[in-house]
Formats: C-alpha cells, sequence, structure tokens
C-alpha cells in the first residue's frame, strides 16, 4: 500500500508539473490575448480597479467560480495584469485555485522565473495546507533544496486556519522544543482565541499525556498564558481544574505573567493565595510581584505594605526588602526579618547585612545580635572576601542586579521609593 500511495503521488506532481509547465510557456512573449467569456471579463475588470474595497469584493466574487473549466484563462489574466497585485490577493487567487488542484497552483508558482515567485510559491502552500494539509505537509517536505523557514511558517500558518487543528498539533510536538515550534504554537493559538477560552481549554486537554518532548505541560503552559490575557477568570478555573497534575504546574507561572501585564495585579494574588502552597504558588507570586513592580511600582509598594503578614507573601516580601535596601538597609533588614520561610529570609538577609556591614559594621554587629542571628551566620556575612556584595543605599552594582535577576530591571530610582515608618 506504502509503494502504491508513494506512485500514485508521483503521478499526481506529473500532472501537476506538466500542467504548470504549460501554464508558464512563452512567459517572455507578448501579452496573451484575453479569453472571452463573463469569467474572464470580470476577473479583468476586478483586477483594474483602483478602489481597494470595491476591487477585493469584486474579485472574490470572480474567484468563487473558478474551476477546471477556467483556470488557464484566470492564469493568463493575472499574467497580463500582474503589475499592482498584492501578497493577499496572490492569497485569494491561491485559495481559490487549490480548492480543486493545489498541486497545479504549486507548480505553476513554483516555475515562474521571476522574483515574484517566492510570493507566489508562499501563497500557493499557505492555500494548499488551508484545503488539504496532509499532501501539503508532503509536498513540502519533499521540496529541494530543503526550502526556506518563511515557506515553513507558510505552511502553518494556512494549516492553523483550516479544520485540522489537532493534526497541526501533532505535528508540532512531535518535534524536539524550538524557537520555530514555539513560534508556530502561537500562531496555532492566536487561532484557537478567535474560537473562544473553551476552545483553548480543550485544545490543551487533548494533548496526550504520553505524548513526546513534554507536549503536554507545554500545551498547558501556552493555553494558560492565552487564557490569562484573554480573561483571568478562564484561566484560574482552566488552573484549578488540573492543578493536582505535574504537568499543570508550569502554566501557573505564565499565567501569573499574563495576569499582571494585562489585567489588575491585586486580583492575582487574592487567587495565588487561596491556592493550596507549594513551589508552584511560590514561583508564581515572586514572578507576579516582580513583574508588578516593574510596571507600577508605587501600586506594588502600597499593596506590599498593607498586605497581611503570611507565609505566602514572602516571596513578595523577600524583592521589597531587597528593593528597599537601596534606600534604607535597616528598613530592608526589619522587612526580610518578616519572612517566615527561614531559608528564603537567611538568602534575603545575606545581601543585606553584608551591605550594612560595609557601611557601619558595628551598627550591623549590634542588630544581628539583637535578632539572635547564628554565629556562623554573623561570621559567613561579615567575611570581607565573600563574593557578593550589595551596593550603598541608592547606588547600583552589576553584581547586586545580577542577584535580582530580572526583578532589578526598571526599578524606581532611590527618589522615587519612599517607605512609610
Amino acid at each position: 500500500m506504502k509503494l502504491l500511495g508513494a506512485a500514485l503521488w508521483i503521478a499526481t506532481l506529473g500532472v501537476a508539473g506538466w500542467l504548470g509547465h504549460q501554464l508558464t510557456l512563452d512567459r517572455s512573449s507578448e501579452p496573451r490575448a484575453e479569453v472571452p467569456g463573463e469569467f474572464a471579463v470580470r476577473l479583468s475588470a476586478a483586477l483594474r480597479d483602483r478602489d481597494v474595497l470595491t476591487r477585493t469584493h469584486r474579485l472574490s466574487e470572480a474567484l468563487l467560480e473558478l474551476d477546471e473549466r477556467n483556470v488557464e484563462a484566470a492564469v493568463a489574466i493575472l499574467e497580463t495584469q500582474r503589475r499592482g497585485v498584492t501578497e493577499g490577493e496572490v492569497r485569494l487567487f491561491m485559495l481559490a485555485w487549490c480548492r480543486f488542484d493545489p498541486a497545479g497552483a504549486f507548480a505553476w508558482a513554483d516555475a515562474w522565473p521571476g522574483p515574484w515567485r517566492n510570493t507566489l510559491v508562499r501563497m500557493a502552500l499557505f492555500a494548499w495546507a488551508f484545503h488539504d494539509p496532509e499532501s501539503a505537509v508532503e509536498a513540502f517536505s519533499g521540496m529541494e533544496p530543503p526550502p526556506r523557514s518563511e515557506l515553513h511558517a507558510s505552511l502553518i500558518s494556512g494549516w492553523a486556519r483550516s479544520e485540522d487543528k489537532a493534526g497541526l498539533t501533532e505535528y508540532l510536538f512531535s518535534r524536539p522544543p524550538s524557537s520555530k515550534r514555539s513560534k508556530f504554537i502561537g500562531v496555532l493559538l492566536a487561532e484557537l482565541t478567535k474560537e473562544g477560552p473553551e476552545a483553548i481549554a480543550t485544545w490543551a486537554e487533548g494533548v496526550p499525556v504520553e505524548a513526546p518532548y513534554q507536549a503536554k505541560a507545554t500545551a498547558f503552559l501556552t493555553a494558560g498564558g492565552a487564557l490569562a490575557q484573554y480573561d483571568p477568570s478562564h484561566a484560574s478555573e482552566f488552573y484549578e481544574a488540573h492543578q493536582q497534575f505535574d504537568y499543570a504546574q508550569p502554566a501557573l507561572n505564565t499565567i501569573s505573567r499574563r495576569w499582571v501585564d494585562h489585567h489588575e495585579p491585586a486580583m492575582l494574588f487574592e487567587w495565588l493565595f487561596s491556592l493550596p502552597p507549594g513551589e508552584a504558588v511560590t514561583e508564581a507570586v515572586e514572578t507576579g510581584f516582580g513583574r508588578w513592580w516593574r510596571k507600577a511600582p508605587e501600586d506594588a509598594r502600597a499593596w506590599v505594605l498593607a498586605a497581611p503578614s503570611t507565609e505566602a507573601l514572602d516571596p513578595a516580601v523577600a524583592l521589597f526588602a531587597l528593593q528597599l535596601s537601596r534606600i534604607s538597609v535597616t528598613r530592608a533588614a526589619e522587612w526580610a526579618e518578616r519572612i517566615h520561610d527561614e531559608a528564603l529570609r537567611r538568602r534575603t538577609l545575606a545581601p543585606i547585612l553584608r551591605q550594612w556591614s560595609r557601611e557601619d559594621g558595628a551598627a550591623a554587629r549590634e542588630w544581628m545580635k539583637a535578632h539572635d542571628v547564628p554565629q556562623e551566620l554573623q561570621r559567613e556575612l561579615l567575611n570581607p572576601a565573600a563574593a557578593f556584595h550589595a551596593p550603598a543605599s541608592g547606588g547600583s552594582s552589576r553584581m547586586w542586579r545580577a542577584e535580582l535577576g530580572d526583578y532589578s530591571r526598571g526599578l524606581p530610582s532611590r527618589r522615587e521609593i519612599s517607605v512609610r515608618a
């Protein structure tokens, strides 16, 4: 059966190639005489219309009648009136042609001798993938030399707009993770978003757990971000319905990011604090607050000052204390002391107390003694050979920003930060 299928495929391309060759003969000769007939007259008139609105309407109306009987006449008109034809109009032409002869349309486009070939081939493959993704992929995979990435993008774009989104999902997740695959998944999600949040959730839920390359986790992460941007209530319901599964955990951080970027941040933390505690929630709180701090530092500061002191708030408090050390190491240390988790409290205090010891070693030692900081930690913090040093208040250092990572970008100046006693 495979040999028979291959033979049929080769025969199809052979016929398509002959048709494409016939349609591209004598391109250097005088323009073809206009083929008589109502269809040809209307198509030609549409391409002469300079009003974009009426031109598009007339062109679409004419191309709805394109079929095997008049395709050669249509190609002749397109060739002679190609000046001013846009990429979008080529796509309309190819979408009409590929309804009944995608291989022939692609062969004609591929045989074009001039620079217009690139546009023709991309639009032909887009239309082919829209109407018949499976055979379009076969044609794409068999191209020699291997096609450029922009042609691959046209294939995916047409496929994403087709009814076969399940086939595209399987195709994408059968490939190793890459920036290209991420981009193509984004193209698919953009189309699913047009169908509403239920379509996005259903898509992610339909990816098999056993799919390779952590496909299930990738699908949930991507879907969670799309839903959070669309409507946070859908994102929260989506995550809560699957939070017991490992593949859903990475989605929470993406939801946090998109929620802060596009909606009210305070509502995010109200929801996060209602979830069962865990590593994913901690990371989402840290990511969300850091993003909020960069977006609207005064609002983030006011929120953390007013928030009840709970262990769930620890990641936000840690970040706030590190920012506060730019203007007051004393107040920064006091805030770090509010952190419930011992390991996080120690990690947060370390750069603050190192900075303080450089500014006023006696005061730093006195504070550590008053707050029962363990002797071994005091020795570590007061070691002048320590690899990390926080800057003096209001300063900035490359190492300090490296310690804070992305959260240190776009921070307010010392003057912009005001902290109530």
